[in-house]
């Protein structure tokens, strides 16, 4: 489920994936992770290109279900993300590795409906180049989501001030790459329980605005543990359609792509806690404009810590 700003630019590429991969790696639910208004990533080679999350838990063999309380303290977490980036266009092809850490605090109202946060640090780098904040992104900021009375709608971040349209704010972009800290199951959860939610997120890329339909699907795959101290393995599932169009340099430019991924939470269900959670998304994007074209394929993953656990 981060920011990026390699500031080198072959002069015949695409300036909408070459000028700030690691923003666009961030964007979309963890599986739209080139994004420039709304994401992140990556250092190392990543050689796995399908979701295989390592996390797993025991099936108990009790069949009563688990009330689960939204936590009305506040969470601190850190989200780390590695991608492998393949871009082709004409005859060429080359790779480049994406890394971002993000550590973000938030407290959920639910009696209001409303959620607020701060990310206190957003670093990216590019390969070998030192990890740094993106140009035009200022850290601390804080963030403002409301959740809906359907379980079937996914957090929407407002804009902030002066902010009208995805590509007028680099902190929003950055906070809704963050989407997958939060979801809505049911008030019982039970092995088996499943439930999804989907969203329509507009994001930007080099000012070219990117219209998202982010779907998730949910399923409680096994708890363990004592009465009272119950584990839960939680898996999402995700699928995201891209598409937008713009101009750069006078040029006309159209995009699309589609993502898919896979992230398995542990969760305490008694007190609303991520315990931690780790997985994996595939991402290709197409861009074409009337002198070429250009493919992005993009292998990341995904981990996210609580803030003590990860220093």
């Amino acid at each position: 489920m981060l920011r990026q700003n390699p500031a080198y630019r072959p002069r015949d590429s695409f300036l909408l994936h070459m000028r700030t991969p690691s923003l666009f790696i961030a964007a979309l639910s963890g599986a739209f992770l080139l994004g420039g208004c709304n994401r992140s990533v990556p250092e190392q080679t990543i050689t796995r290109a399908v979701p295989q999350p390592v996390i797993a838990a025991a099936t108990p063999t009790v069949t009563a279900g688990w009330s689960y309380r939204a936590s009305p303290t506040r969470h601190q977490f850190v989200v780390a993300q590695r991608a492998l980036l393949t871009i082709r266009q004409d005859t060429t092809t080359r790779t480049d590795s994406v890394f971002s850490r993000t550590e973000v605090g938030y407290t959920v109202f639910a009696s209001t409906g409303r959620l607020t946060g701060s990310v206190t640090t957003f670093r990216a780098q590019l390969g070998t180049t030192g990890a740094a904040t993106p140009v035009g992104l200022r850290v601390p900021f804080t963030f403002v989501a409301t959740l809906s009375a359907s379980r079937h709608t996914q957090l929407e971040f407002l804009s902030p001030a002066g902010a009208a349209t995805p590509c007028a704010s680099v902190a929003l972009s950055v906070s809704q790459s963050l989407r997958d800290l939060w979801f809505q199951p049911p008030d019982t959860l039970r092995i088996g329980t499943a439930w999804e939610d989907s969203s329509i997120v507009l994001v930007c890329r080099d000012g070219i605005p990117l219209r998202s339909i982010v779907r998730r699907i949910f399923r409680v795959r096994s708890a363990d543990g004592p009465t009272g101290h119950v584990v839960m393995s939680i898996v999402r599932t995700s699928r995201t359609k891209i598409d937008g169009e713009g101009a750069q340099s006078g040029e006309s430019i159209k995009v699309n792509g589609d993502s898919v991924g896979e992230l398995v939470y542990l969760v305490d269900p008694a007190t609303g806690t991520i315990l931690s959670a780790e997985g994996a998304s595939t991402l290709r994007l197409q861009l074409s404009s009337r002198l070429r074209n250009q493919e992005i394929h993009q292998s990341a993953d995904i981990r996210i810590s609580p803030a003590n656990a990860a220093k």
